[in-house]
């Protein structure tokens, strides 16, 4: 099989100018047989797999800490204030989560592992339905504003300790299973345009309209993509288990972590790691801790996610109701056409445009800060003089969606990492924990961005009542309306410039930094 991606650019066509020349119907019937070939190939050497796999990540709303915390806020009346408190307490938890994972993977086979990701995937999808039907308990909207907000906490952390113990697998999966930089390329690839297509096309379709009007029939929707979803992530996770059986498991899937060296009481039958060995992982975990080129790659990613963040957290509603001015139904329209426009459109292009740099072998590290930098201080202008128009402020939020430009870098960049220590350590433990350190770390500076920028809202004082709870039992239709209208009114001058603040310079600022970085 062609070992190209089905959806890439064939560099042969590309003339000395760069321009493509225009391909024969003979041509176009050979490049759909070979991105056919090609695709089979990947389905039977599971790098297919290990992408369904993370479907589930895509559409469960407990993944999506933003949508449907924006849900909450704005249309059930929760309190930024004590959701930012359930966002502080996750940072303890996830890392207990994740030691718990680490505890459990370490020496673990692949066929083991599967358990662990099948817990997670449930436990995820468990947690996320209860979050897309919020119940009534109490008459007094005040009340049911403070049980939702300690609602969505509780049911919040379940969901991220469930998603840890669910994304500790698939990283094995994409050690073991996926031998070299290149497949695991191709995986991101296939795993970015599911993120694309679910993420922001789907799922984010459906989270607007709950953010609109959460109607029954909303949620019944949403619930059955996140249960499709994870239907596909447990197909996907079964290549765990044919391969963990199979008898090349020993050339594609070790069964162990390469440790050569076992305690006294392992050679007596006891599985578990000697203190020797366990203080040797230790030692390892700490100096790959301290990787300058791992937290380069961090930081430059972390920059660049403050644009999502403020779009799909309650301060993205709060930009287009309070510095825009618009009404409820057009914040839903204007922010799915951000969503199609940047995170659908921008997003499926820069991913095969990166992809396409690194398959013709150029400096990718040179090209993507130069874009990303002049999207980030054309965005930062428009916003700052045109932000106030609904035109104007489209085009300058869907200019700062410059994510997944970056995010195809970061990636790449990170498997060459991991390609690295394995040449150099000659083997694959380290690959293995230099995984584990980099989600722990990730997961540790999102949780941060999540609360510092939640806490701010709440700092300011910011609050929308559930309009309905209040409009409920009483005969005049104008009441939520009148709800609405008077909630946006009241959002303070001092909500209004942090959010406005948060746009022009924060995340522009945010995108320059991480470019200074990749140079």
């Amino acid at each position: 099989a062609a070992k190209v991606l089905p959806f890439e650019v064939d560099a042969g066509n590309v003339g000395s100018g760069g321009m493509s020349t225009a391909p024969s119907s003979s041509s176009l019937s050979l490049k759909f047989h070979a991105a056919l070939a090609a695709f089979r190939a990947d389905c039977e050497s599971g790098i297919v797999h290990v992408s369904m796999m993370g479907f589930q990540q895509e559409t469960v709303v407990g993944s999506m800490v933003g949508p449907i915390q924006s849900v909450y806020v704005v249309q059930f009346g929760a309190h930024a204030r004590i959701l930012s408190d359930y966002l502080l307490l996750t940072l303890p938890l996830n890392f207990a989560a994740s030691c718990v994972a680490v505890a459990a993977l370490v020496g673990a086979s692949l066929r083991h592992s599967w358990s662990l990701f099948m817990l997670g995937c449930w436990m995820s999808l468990v947690s996320s339905i209860a979050l897309t039907f919020p119940p009534r308990l109490n008459s007094t909207p005040e009340a049911q504003a403070t049980f939702l907000s300690n609602y969505f906490g509780v049911l919040f952390v379940l969901a991220s300790v469930g998603a840890k113990l669910r994304d500790y697998p698939l990283s094995l999966a994409r050690v073991y299973l996926l031998p070299d930089t290149i497949s695991r390329a191709r995986e991101h690839a296939y795993t970015k345009l599911c993120s694309v297509m679910l993420g922001n096309a789907i799922t984010g379709g459906l989270m607007l309209s709950m953010l609109a009007r959460p109607t029954r029939s909303v949620q019944l929707a949403l619930a059955a993509l996140q249960c499709i979803s994870t239907l596909i992530s447990v197909a996907g996770a079964s290549a765990l288990r044919r391969l963990g059986d199979s008898s090349e498991t020993a050339r594609v899937a070790p069964q162990r972590f390469d440790l050569e060296e076992r305690s006294s009481g392992e050679a007596n039958g006891d599985t578990k790691p000697g203190l020797e060995v366990r203080g040797r992982i230790f030692v390892e975990l700490c100096t790959l801790a301290a990787n300058s080129r791992l937290w380069q790659l961090l930081f430059v990613v972390w920059c660049s996610g403050f644009i999502t963040t403020l779009n799909s957290q309650c301060t993205g509603a709060i930009y287009w109701s309070a510095v825009v001015g618009v009404g409820d139904h057009m914040r839903s329209v204007f922010i799915g056409l951000q969503s199609v426009l940047g995170g659908g459109l921008i997003g499926f292009v820069t991913t095969l445009y990166v992809t396409r740099l690194y398959h013709t072998k150029v400096q990718v590290s040179s090209i993507v800060p130069r874009i990303v930098s002049v999207g980030a201080i054309f965005g930062g202008l428009v916003l700052a003089v045109f932000g106030t128009t609904c035109w104007g402020a489209l085009c300058g939020v869907t200019s700062l969606y410059l994510y997944y430009l970056v995010a195809g870098w970061y990636n790449i960049e990170f498997l060459k990492l991991l390609d690295t220590l394995s040449t150099e350590q000659d083997g694959d433990s380290s690959m293995v924990y230099m995984l584990l350190v980099k989600d722990i770390a990730s997961g540790v500076l999102d949780s941060l961005r999540n609360i510092v920028l939640l806490w701010l809202i709440a700092s300011t004082g910011f609050y929308e009542p559930d309009c309905s709870a209040r409009c409920r039992g009483l005969a005049d239709p104008a009441c939520i309306p009148r709800c609405r209208a008077e909630a946006r009114a009241s959002v303070s001058p001092s909500t209004v410039s942090l959010v406005w603040a948060l746009y022009v310079f924060v995340a522009p600022g945010a995108y320059l930094i991480a470019c200074w970085i990749m140079w």
